[in-house]
């Protein structure tokens, strides 16, 4: 990745400086003088991301639709249309639904620009969401909803074209979900968005009875950590486990829960290097990688479910569960 120098940031926001005064006052008034501090306020955006967050901003986009989804199919926009900031408790007494649920599908809308937020869970129109609210712009998203809706559905019957996207048709079949369950927030993963999508099964589930699909989540996992700082990085390891560090091929030193491929693990052996205390990577089986990629690293596959009790215990002096991010 090439790095953007200050210098060309520089230059950047100079262009967008000298774009933003050969603006009229009327701003809106000059489209093409407009729409070329567009794409300089875009390149400026441009030169200070990284291409994973350009990436992160392509993958979870179809978010912001949903949640816009679901709180005009629920009311919550329209309560608000009088322009009077409102609490999610209030939009809860006059709509019905969980304040817990309006605040997390608003918590979506704020950040996106799509509402403004006036304090803590309280939300208030602006030029975006009363766009938004126009009959004409509403019936385009629900268009548009429905015809994606649809054409999932056909595909899921018929199967004859798998698709390996998990989380769209959760998004596609959200809005109907929360308003068949009273707009509460779900609690259970047996009946939550994604079994009802995917014909009662969870990701797990899914995973293991189709592992094409689980190829393509664990891939992503992996590719998650790549270039983040892990915990590691920080954590004083050497310090704070030194009565284990080291010791002996019996005493477990890590216990990474929901590992996944172990990839965690495995940076963590290329940093650290190969020592002689236990590593383990627990996950369902079928998220686990095959022992023998994994042994040169001197790592130990478990499968396990973690919604059980903890198998690694009594046998070790030091155990410590890593916290997937």
């Amino acid at each position: 990745m090439s790095a953007t120098s200050k210098a060309s940031l520089k230059a950047r926001l100079a262009e967008l400086t000298a774009g933003i005064e050969a603006l009229p006052e009327d701003v809106f008034s000059d489209v093409q003088g407009r729409h070329k501090v567009q794409r300089q306020i875009a390149g400026l955006k441009a030169g200070v991301d990284i291409p994973l967050e350009s990436v992160f901003d392509m993958c979870f986009q179809p978010h912001q639709s949903a949640a816009a989804m679901v709180a005009l199919k629920a009311g919550w926009l329209a309560v608000l249309a009088d322009g009077h900031p409102k609490t999610a408790a209030d939009i809860a007494a006059i709509t019905g639904g969980e304040p817990e649920l309006i605040a997390r599908i608003m918590r979506v809308l704020t950040a996106t620009g799509v509402l403004d937020e006036h304090g803590v869970r309280t939300y208030a129109v602006n030029p975006v969401s009363r766009t938004l609210l126009d009959p004409g712009w509403t019936n385009g998203l629900k268009h548009l909803y429905a015809t994606v809706s649809c054409n999932l559905c056909l595909q899921l019957q018929l199967m004859s074209r798998p698709s390996f996207d998990h989380g769209g048709p959760v998004l596609l079949n959200l809005p109907d979900y929360l308003a068949r369950n009273g707009y509460k927030v779900p609690q259970d993963v047996k009946t939550g968005p994604f079994a009802d999508t995917w014909g009662g099964k969870n990701s797990w589930a899914l995973f293991e009875a189709e592992p094409a699909r689980g190829e393509v989540f664990h891939s992503f996992m992996e590719k998650w950590k790549e270039g983040l700082t892990i915990w590691f990085d920080k954590y004083p390891f050497e310090v704070q486990l030194s009565d284990a560090y080291d010791v002996s091929d019996d005493v477990v030193l890590l216990v990474d829960v929901g590992g996944g491929r172990g990839h965690v693990l495995q940076e963590f052996v290329k940093q650290r290097g190969r020592r002689k205390n236990r590593l383990i990577v627990q996950d369902v089986p079928g998220a686990l990688s095959p022992a023998e990629k994994l042994q040169p690293f001197g790592i130990e596959a478990m499968a396990y479910n973690f919604f059980t009790p903890q198998p690694v215990k009594g046998e070790t002096r030091d155990s410590y569960l890593t916290e997937k991010s």
